[in-house]
């Protein structure tokens, strides 16, 4: 009787084997789902929060136009105080999330500071090493493509692109 207890247990076994590799299986496949769920999305929200992959981020821009509050378009001359038509201002953004912007003789750090923006956004909102704050626009076209940063500066608008 022992032998016929030792042959239905060989018999089993193969069936429990199969069951298990069933499991194993699957139990691969969703871990091997999860990771790779887990990598794309990873990768999307780099893809939206990372800084090196915003058009105008690492751009240094300089200003092209200015505008006072009742939208008239001023010389640029007039803004900078100065005598010479080839003077601008300029403005960078940082994939460190930092930011400078240079609008008058002097050191070109005199108007540095960090900034916050997320993709899709029309705002960047900053703040200077002084603690003031700002708010630049992000002017797109039609296909949302990066045409200009607007800035305000002394009651005025200013266009860096």
């Amino acid at each position: 009787m022992s032998k016929k207890k030792s042959k239905k247990t060989k018999k089993h076994l193969p069936v429990k084997k199969k069951k298990n590799s069933k499991k194993t299986v699957l139990i691969i496949s969703c871990v091997a789902l999860a990771a790779m769920l887990l990598t794309v999305g990873f990768i999307v929200m780099d893809r939206l929060t990372n800084l090196k992959y915003v058009d105008f981020v690492g751009k240094q821009m300089q200003s092209r136009a200015a505008y006072d509050s009742k939208g008239k378009e001023v010389d640029l001359k007039e803004i900078y105080n100065v005598r010479y038509d080839n003077y601008h201002g300029s403005l960078v953004f940082n994939e460190d999330a930092t930011f400078s912007m240079w609008m008058t003789v002097g050191p070109e750090d005199d108007a540095a500071g960090t900034f916050t923006y997320s993709r899709g956004d029309s705002v960047i909102k900053g703040e200077f090493k002084n603690g003031s704050k700002i708010e630049f626009k992000v002017i797109r076209d039609k296909d949302d493509n990066f045409t200009r940063i607007e800035a305000p500066y002394q009651g005025y608008t200013i266009y860096f692109s």
